[in-house]
């Protein structure tokens, strides 16, 4: 029913569970297969003056890395604002290609994004031109790769 749906902002109605999956392409190399949970607290984005630091967790699956770029699914056990992108910049030690807020420097050539092994299913986004177009357009490059909701019963 409509009024079920009605809850107090940032809370989810009981019984309902979402589930989110992320793809980032970060710059460094890790190691391919490499998996783990990150709990680093995520600090306000204003800075420490507009709030304390949360509590955050970060399952994470490094799925090809090259010499310079590595590609990583991200499966946020919490929802804190620009947590996936401080678990990767200060978790990892590998900030999300195109985050110039949490450390990204500068866009590996397109060679680096080719030798990545990254796979037709990160390619298909970007069309056929692939590596190249990607290094261009030189955005954030974190995706939502799947969600789930799960309803009460």
């Amino acid at each position: 029913t409509p009024g079920q749906f009605q809850q107090t902002p940032g809370e989810l109605p009981e019984g309902l569970g979402i589930s989110r999956v992320y793809w980032a392409l970060v710059h460094g190399r890790l190691r391919p297969g490499s998996q783990g949970c990150i709990t680093a607290p995520v600090p306000h984005p204003g800075g420490p003056s507009a709030g304390p630091a949360k509590a955050a967790a970060t399952m994470y699956h490094v799925r090809g890395a090259s010499d310079e770029v590595s590609w990583v699914q991200l499966r946020p056990l919490t929802g804190r604002r620009h947590q996936l992108r401080y678990h990767c910049a200060e978790g990892l030690g590998a900030p999300i290609v195109g985050d110039v807020r949490y450390g990204f420097r500068g866009l590996p050539d397109s060679r680096a994004l080719r030798q990545a092994r990254l796979g037709a299913e990160w390619w298909a986004r970007y069309g056929s031109r692939g590596p190249q177009r990607a290094r261009r357009l030189a955005p954030i490059m974190l995706h939502s790769h799947q969600m789930r909701v799960d309803q009460p019963r």
